[in-house]
């Protein structure tokens, strides 16, 4: 009441106001362009401020998702497929690959809209030899109308998707290999980088996999933690990423108990890979008789602070639950496979540099 009583002295005080209705509105004037000198910046104190004439609201939406399938391999093991169109070109299916980073292209599948870089990388798979790819640049949609699109064109690798130096194609007639990797297996940025980290601000923070037999989810955006979930942090890599975040190795610490043998180390949850695998000189008290840990072994696989996150026992005829031995690349001491992401839902939180592992 007191500011009100001021003001009211105030006008009582000017004999004639009342009577000089030019005076008054002067006063009214003045009174209002003061307000708004006062408060011009009074609208960014409130969260339901008035977006400024000429800006988009925000409308971008925090998570988007996009449906996976489940293909199972005639050779036996699954992968994730998703639908992806690059350059205006036409939508095709592709591996959804946790274990790299960046987009590779069957060349016939790439639109008109692309724009070649000039130069060439060098990649190669575990187990397969070395192949080139050419480096275009293009907007890349994944998930159709419905998806998420990034908002300028990327850098991703022309192929031929029938090279037997790929094998992708022999996923559901897949034609190339989408890694969604948040870094490489080493502190340092990969010649591609996954196109989930260069999307919008809100939808680049990340992204989950969920997945059961035969369909799953790709939740792209930061991931959600649930009371059950097991949260681990991600290496840095010496780089950031294209919006200028900070980068992340995409391996997390692990441990592995197989048969009576116990040891941690940095476990790529690799989707694309068959199998879980390990490197031959990891667990090196295992005694190693052959490429594959015989059957009938019993596996876990726990987070450093004993939660269990898978459990199965070994059996070579079936690809998801058999235990291999892998020249893994980099400081990569073991790979889940797909067969992981069966048990859990796994999501990568680039804004934090964290892996969230839910298991079913």
């Amino acid at each position: 009441m007191r500011d009100y009583e001021h003001v009211t002295d105030q006008a009582e005080s000017v004999p004639n106001l009342r009577n000089h209705w030019w005076l008054r509105l002067v006063v009214l004037c003045f009174v209002l362009m003061c307000g708004t000198l006062v408060c011009g910046g009074c609208g960014s104190l409130s969260s339901r401020s008035t977006p400024p004439v000429g800006s988009a609201p925000s409308t971008v939406p925090v998570r988007q998702s996009i449906p996976l399938t489940v293909e199972r391999v005639p050779s036996g093991g699954s992968c994730v497929v998703a639908e992806v169109s690059v350059g205006g070109g036409r939508s095709v299916p592709v591996v959804v690959d946790t274990g790299s980073s960046g987009l590779l292209l069957d060349a016939a599948a790439i639109g008109p809209n692309a724009q070649s870089s000039g130069r060439t990388i060098s990649e190669s798979f575990v187990g397969r030899p070395r192949f080139t790819a050419t480096v275009v640049h293009a907007r890349v949609n994944i998930g159709g109308p419905a998806g998420v699109t990034t908002p300028y064109p990327v850098a991703i690798g022309s192929v031929a998707s029938d090279d037997p130096r790929l094998g992708f194609s022999r996923c559901g007639g897949a034609q190339g290999l989408l890694g969604v990797g948040v870094g490489s297996p080493v502190p340092s940025v990969p010649p591609l980088e996954s196109p989930l980290v260069q999307l919008t601000p809100s939808l680049s923070e990340g992204y989950t996999i969920t997945l059961t037999d035969n369909a799953g989810t790709l939740l792209v955006g930061k991931p959600i933690i649930s009371p059950t979930s097991v949260v681990l942090p991600l290496p840095e890599e010496d780089g950031t990423y294209p919006n200028g975040h900070q980068a992340y190795q995409r391996d997390v610490t692990l441990c592995w108990t197989v048969g009576t043998v116990r040891d941690c180390g940095l476990t790529d949850i690799d989707s694309g890979f068959s199998f879980p695998a390990v490197r031959p000189d990891f667990l090196p008290m295992f005694p190693r008789r052959g490429p594959l840990i015989a059957a009938g072994t019993h596996v876990s696989i726990t987070a450093p602070n004993g939660a269990v996150l898978q459990s199965f026992t070994t059996a070579s005829r079936l690809p998801d639950v058999r235990l291999g031995f892998a020249r893994l690349f980099g400081l990569t001491e073991a790979t889940t496979g797909i067969g992981f992401f069966f048990a859990n839902s796994v999501g990568f939180d680039v804004s934090t540099g964290h892996v969230v592992i839910t298991p079913k």
